[in-house]
């Protein structure tokens, strides 16, 4: 059973690193808020018995769930940036890929930070005089695009610190 004075120990030995001190302790099946003081620590770890979440989350395999998801976060996206254009229709074409894309645990692990990545690149979001802009067809064609997305492959260069010229 979890004691007041373990927590209390625990949290004057943190020094900034709480979750990763707490994790330790009690596993990663809670994350603890810094902010939160012991009596409310101790209340939301239930004196040292899990807490179920109150719904069960997709599994990692459902496909129709991961397609549908996929593309409402698209369109949610697109909503903020007009000139991408959003998906109206998962063609048999868009599924072979997403389903091909879907196959990879690091595409389904991923597929949210490479989405939020585009808004560090003019160029994926249309502002360049090149006219062209990402679409989610690009993103799912291949097994290559999206990664190039999430290492930054197409992300704004970053200012150069002051006196620093650029010779290239």
């Amino acid at each position: 059973m979890v004691e007041k004075k373990d927590i209390e120990k625990i949290l004057g030995e943190c020094d900034g690193e709480l979750n990763k001190v707490l994790n330790k302790v009690f596993k990663p099946f809670v994350v603890i808020d810094p902010s939160k003081k012991a009596e409310e620590i101790i209340a939301v770890l239930g004196a040292g018995k899990e807490k179920k979440p109150e719904k069960e989350p997709a599994p990692k395999n459902d496909y129709k769930v991961f397609e549908e998801e996929a593309v409402a976060y698209w369109n949610d996206f697109v909503k903020k940036y007009p000139a991408l254009t959003a998906v109206i229709k998962v063609s048999d074409e868009r599924r072979k890929h997403l389903k091909q894309r879907f196959s990879v645990a690091h595409f389904r692990d991923n597929y949210k930070r490479v989405v939020d990545r585009i808004e560090k690149s003019k160029f994926l979001l249309g502002f360049t005089d090149k006219k062209w802009k990402v679409g989610f067809d690009f993103i799912i064609q291949n097994d290559t695009n999206y990664v190039k997305i999430l290492e930054g492959k197409y992300d704004d260069e970053a200012p150069l610190p002051i006196g620093i010229k650029r010779y290239f």
